[in-house]
């Protein structure tokens, strides 16, 4: 069985003393009440030196052996206490709510001290997952920030350098383990509990993660399926995992493991998925679960407190310290093959309350930030390459998706396991029109305000090449959508989306402007002011850019998931993997392609090979390798109700329809209407 006491036993051992000594200091400075300090700061500290000796009680007893022999309503209250405080009831008057604490410490110290809190609840996963060594690096900074604290005078200047030392230490270990725990097989967070647990819920609570009752509900309704149906599901993802390195023509040969990310509740799946992994060749191991967000305007609060401690320098060691730790772990880099993506989805649309007290990137550190994302990123493609390595995401709904939730779920299951062969043939129908076309154009539909060229790259030898991607279950499940990287030059005019949910934000009446292929104009109804809304594009889309390119277009074929998701009223509660399916998408920032241009792939229906696969941007990649790519890539889909009409004009203005009023019109494209009769009125 995985347990964290052994697998972290050296880490732990090497500090114990010093871990035992800081108890002992912490628990010392309860019983004296805090002397020195003035409220509202005794308040402060008395709070979270209770918190994180209850943590320390807890990493104590913190076992599967003793989850699995407490009543479940006993674990219930013990998990909703750790995590009460950040609901969206209590988060008004928490230490973890930036305005809040300005309030109590004024505009200077309120963000350090909200920062402060933030850091120490932490402890909740490093207790769970026994890190001892990180409970005592929180240990050392919060009694240094005592110290200072108790002076009277409190320094924002000094105090901030006490909070943040800890970001600014030597992360080459730590790097390592990270990397040693997401690419060996030695770290499975399975391991074992499912021998001893099966799918007692219990098991949940184990993580260190909220448990909630939409968890709960989940994993009980996936225990009652019948086992065919998990299999089928864990099968259509480890077929197309493997699928994947075919289709895109990348050698596997000596990358034999695999990584599952999750969502806590779908463990059954998992279970299945990983001998079905074995099936085709792969050794899997569970690297990550998520849970359902406590609060999600908490996470946007403090979205940018990197801000509190970035800079030239900090950047330029992380780099060097991230590739210390890839070189002493190329062997495991060099056995992975990718990733197995498991999404849940039917969270409620969120738009975050914008406060002028949170933590903000000043313009240089925007521009930093990017720059050292676009270098990490890049040290991570060269260690584990895009072209020899593949990845297969798949969603399924969680119970807060409402109370039809198990019949959605099921749906789901026909959605996500569709034969792949039916629809390629019918796609290569629509690319075979496309490759003729030297731009397509995208009209909106009623109040949608779409209007939009988009540029394809010139086939020279349109017998063998072609600019679309045939799409089926592979990398990305569920099937459905032909896709390409358009020129930029030429690609002009507006993209209007009634409601789009991007990065867990909601974006309400979202229009980009595109000039020659890049955004030149935006804006939203999210909030009363223009400024408002452009703000909150800036901050939550484009960020941390200016401007991005308009790095892929695609037609979603996947007509099933659409009326399925209309049928159920839960369009705005779909995930972009399976909204991408369901009508033109069009995604800003990299190409599909990014890192891998040169690599050679082709259409497994008729052999072409894939030409588009770059633009304007992307070929700087050889000469100006910082301008070239963006380091992200959001898909915006426009709906099938909201498209008015989408044609292949070719090169004499001759245009062919591809989708009029929401309907597929192209002869051999009509099977895929079949959905959509279903439905009550217009798409």
């Amino acid at each position: 069985m995985f347990d964290g006491r052994i697998y972290y036993a050296k880490e732990n051992k090497a500090i114990d003393r010093e871990y035992g000594e800081s108890l002992t200091a912490l628990t010392g400075l309860l019983r004296e009440d805090f002397p020195g300090l003035s409220s509202p700061f005794r308040e402060f500290i008395r709070t979270d030196c209770e918190w994180l000796l209850r943590l320390c009680d807890h990493e104590k007893k913190a076992s599967p052996e003793y989850f699995l022999s407490r009543p479940l309503e006993e674990l219930r209250r013990e998990n909703r206490s750790f995590f009460g405080e950040i609901e969206s009831g209590a988060y008004e008057r928490s230490y973890a709510n930036p305005s809040w604490c300005v309030s109590v410490f004024g505009e200077e110290l309120g963000q350090l001290m909200s920062f402060f809190h933030v850091a120490n609840r932490q402890h909740v996963r490093y207790a769970s997952r026994h890190e001892r060594f990180e409970m005592l690096e929180t240990h050392r900074t919060f009694l240094a920030a005592y110290e200072h604290l108790r002076g009277g005078r409190p320094d924002p200047g000094v105090l901030g350098e006490i909070l943040t030392a800890r970001h600014r230490r030597d992360r080459t270990p730590e790097f390592v383990r990270e990397l040693k725990e997401g690419l060996s097989l030695e770290y499975d967070l399975a391991g074992g509990i499912w021998d001893e647990a099966g799918d007692d819920p219990r098991a949940l609570f184990i993580h260190g993660m909220r448990v909630s009752d939409v968890e709960i509900e989940t994993a009980r309704f996936i225990g009652s399926l019948p086992p065919r149906d998990v299999d089928a599901v864990a099968r259509s993802a480890a077929a197309g995992y493997a699928r994947g390195f075919e289709v895109e023509n990348k050698d596997r040969t000596a990358r034999t493991v695999c990584g599952i990310w999750g969502s806590l509740g779908q463990e059954r799946i998992y279970r299945s998925l990983i001998a079905r992994l074995k099936e085709e060749g792969f050794d899997a191991a569970l690297k990550y679960l998520s849970a359902q967000p406590v609060n999600r305007q908490y996470y946007f609060d403090h979205q940018f407190d990197v801000a509190l401690y970035l800079s030239e320098e900090l950047a330029g060691r992380r780099e060097t310290e991230y590739q210390a730790a890839l070189d002493a772990c190329a062997g495991l880099c060099g056995a992975y093959s990718g990733d197995v993506y498991f999404e849940a989805f039917g969270e409620k649309p969120f738009t975050p309350v914008l406060k002028r007290e949170n933590v903000k990137l000043s313009p240089d550190q925007q521009r930093l930030l990017a720059e050292h994302r676009r270098r990490m990123a890049e040290r991570r493609a060269c260690a584990l390459p895009r072209a020899r390595t593949s990845f297969t995401a798949v969603a399924f709904p969680c119970a807060e998706i409402g109370d039809r939730f198990e019949e959605i779920f099921r749906e789901m299951i026909a959605v996500n396991t569709l034969d792949a062969v039916k629809y390629e043939a019918v796609q290569k129908t629509i690319i075979d029109a496309l490759d003729a076309a030297s731009s397509v154009r995208i009209i909106g539909k009623g109040a949608n305000k779409t209007n939009l060229t988009v540029r394809l790259h010139r086939l020279d030898h349109p017998e063998r090449e072609t600019n679309f991607v045939n799409c089926g279950a592979d990398i990305n499940i569920p099937l459905g959508e032909v896709f390409t990287s358009p020129q930029l030059t030429g690609t002009n005019g507006t993209l209007h989306v009634g409601e789009a949910f991007l990065f867990d934000r909601f974006f309400r009446d979202l229009r980009l402007d595109f000039t020659d292929g890049m955004v030149t104009g935006y804006g939203c109804a999210n909030y009363p002011t223009g400024e408002e809304n452009r703000h909150y594009i800036e901050e939550n889309l484009l960020f941390p850019h200016k401007t991005l390119p308009l790095g892929e277009f695609a037609i979603g074929t996947n007509t099933l998931a659409f009326a399925m998701s209309r049928r159920f009223g839960i369009l705005d509660r779909m995930p972009v993997l399976i909204i991408e399916k369901m009508g033109p998408h069009f995604a800003v920032g990299d190409t599909c392609f990014s890192h891998e241009e040169d690599h050679p792939s082709f259409n497994v229906i008729d052999g072409k090979r894939i030409v588009a696969k770059e633009n304007e941007k992307t070929s700087l990649r050889k000469t100006d390798p910082a301008s070239a790519y963006t380091d992200t890539h959001v898909d915006i889909t426009l709906p099938y109700g909201e498209v008015g009409r989408i044609a292949a004009v070719r090169a004499d203005g001759r245009e062919i329809d591809i989708i009029r009023d929401g309907r597929f019109v192209l002869p051999g494209t009509e099977a895929l209407n079949e959905p959509l009769e279903e439905l009550d009125g217009p798409p």
